[in-house]
């Protein structure tokens, strides 16, 4: 959109209409980029408190992916990184997630041996 507009900006012909259409165009994109940036964002976000209600913040994986998404978004905020970068972080985080709580939900029964030096 916004080569699109630049190149009818520079063209000594292009009418006000044009100017006009390409301008409301390159404004409807940057507030749908916004929109989704939000949304990826917020979702992000809401992943990450999941972690902590989860009680798995500080297993390593988690920790690690939080941190690349916390990374990402500063990222983006610098137009560095994209919305889909940090929706991608974000799904990286729940992926974190899901193998933490699995492998805390794996429990060996310990009974009869719970009192024994190697299991206590």
């Amino acid at each position: 959109m916004k080569a699109k507009l630049q190149t009818i900006l520079a063209e000594p012909t292009s009418s006000t209409d044009e100017i006009t259409t390409a301008t409301q165009a390159y404004n409807a994109a940057i507030t749908k980029a916004k929109a989704d940036r939000d949304a990826a964002e917020t979702a992000g976000d809401n992943t990450v408190a999941g972690a902590t209600t989860a009680g798995v913040a500080q297993d390593g994986d988690v920790a690690t992916a939080i941190k690349a998404y916390h990374d990402t978004v500063a990222g983006a905020d610098a137009e560095t990184k994209t919305s889909a970068e940090v929706a991608a972080a974000a799904k990286a985080v729940q992926t974190a997630i899901d193998a933490a709580t699995a492998a805390r939900a794996v429990t060996v029964p310990t009974a009869p041996y719970a009192l024994d030096d190697a299991v206590a």
